[in-house]
């Protein structure tokens, strides 16, 4: 008996929206953008103290992007 092979349902739920019931994606999300939040601010503070140049653009643009995209990440979404 050959029969056609079913996913369970809990498994099927996440194979076809993982974005929505996965949280494990999300945390490596917001663990990336945060070191990378981290880093920018790290960076220019430490160029800061080395140097007496101004802090370069793409520091400032790499830090307010990436804070910018975790809050909108954790942000709650709106309810009509």
């Amino acid at each position: 008996m050959a029969g056609k092979r079913t996913a369970p349902r809990g498994a099927q739920r996440i194979a076809d929206a993982p974005l929505e019931s996965d949280v494990w994606i999300y945390r490596g999300v917001a663990l990336a953008l945060g070191i990378v939040a981290g880093l920018a601010v790290l960076g220019a503070i430490l160029l800061a103290i080395a140097t007496s140049r101004d802090t370069p653009q793409i520091l400032i643009a790499l830090g307010s992007a990436s804070i910018g995209a975790l809050a909108g990440l954790l942000a709650p979404t709106p309810r009509a």
